[in-house]
C-alpha cells in the first residue's frame, strides 16, 4: 500500500497543498477543493505533524490552525476589496446625483426667471390693450352709430367686444345695427355670453 504525506508550504504568502506519492509517482498539483480534501484526509489519517515551509517540523493540528488562518484572511482581504469597490460606486452615484441635483436647481431657477419675465411682459401688454381699448371707447362714445360702426369692424373682434361692453346698452345696440350683419352677430353673442357670465 502506497503511502502519502502532506507538505504545506507558501507561495507569495498563500498556503498551497502538494501531494506527492513515495515509489516513483509523479508531482500533482490539486485544485484547491482537493487540497482541502488532501489536507482534511492528512489531519485525520496519518502523523501528528508536517513540514513547515521553513523546514521545520509542526503538529498538524498548529498546521490545520494557520491552514485556515490564512484563508481566512484571504477571504477577509477579498471582502474588504468588494466592499471597497461598491463603496467607491455608491460615492460615485452619490457625486453624480449630486451633479444632476444641482442642474436640476439651477434649471429650475432658470424657468422660474422665465416665467416672472413673461408675467411681467403680459402685465404690460394687458396694461398696453387696456389704454388702447379706454381710448377707443372714449373716442368712439362721441361719434354716431354709423361711424363708430365703421371703426369697429376694423378692429379685432376681442377689442370691438370690449369697447361694447364698455358703451351704454343703448349705444351699443345702435352700433351693432349699423355693423356688418355677420360680424354684427358674432359680436351680440359673444355680449350675451360675456353677460350671462357676469
Amino acid at each position: 500500500m502506497q503511502r502519502t504525506f502532506v507538505a504545506l508550504y507558501c507561495l507569495t504568502n498563500s498556503w498551497a497543498c502538494t501531494t506527492q506519492e513515495l515509489e516513483g509517482a509523479s508531482q500533482a498539483t490539486p485544485t484547491a477543493a482537493e487540497c482541502q480534501e488532501h489536507v482534511q484526509n492528512a489531519l485525520a489519517n496519518h502523523s501528528v505533524s508536517v513540514d513547515s515551509p521553513r523546514g521545520q517540523v509542526i503538529p498538524l493540528e498548529q498546521a490545520k490552525a494557520q491552514l485556515n488562518e490564512r484563508l481566512s484572511e484571504e477571504q477577509q482581504k477579498s471582502q474588504l476589496a468588494s466592499l471597497s469597490e461598491r463603496e467607491a460606486a455608491v460615492l460615485q452615484k452619490e457625486e453624480d446625483l449630486r451633479v444632476a441635483q444641482a442642474q436640476i436647481e439651477a434649471q429650475l431657477v432658470e424657468l422660474s426667471t422665465l416665467r416672472d419675465q413673461n408675467r411681467d411682459l403680459l402685465a404690460e401688454m394687458d396694461d398696453d390693450r387696456q389704454d388702447r381699448v379706454t381710448r377707443l371707447y372714449k373716442m368712439l362714445e362721441n361719434m354716431r352709430p354709423a361711424q363708430a360702426a365703421a371703426v369697429l369692424e376694423g378692429t379685432s373682434e376681442p377689442i370691438a367686444l370690449e369697447v361694447l361692453m364698455r358703451m351704454n346698452q343703448a349705444k351699443a345696440g345702435r352700433t351693432l345695427a349699423e355693423m356688418n350683419p355677420e360680424q354684427a352677430s358674432r359680436l351680440a353673442d359673444q355680449l350675451g355670453a360675456a353677460s350671462v357670465g357676469q
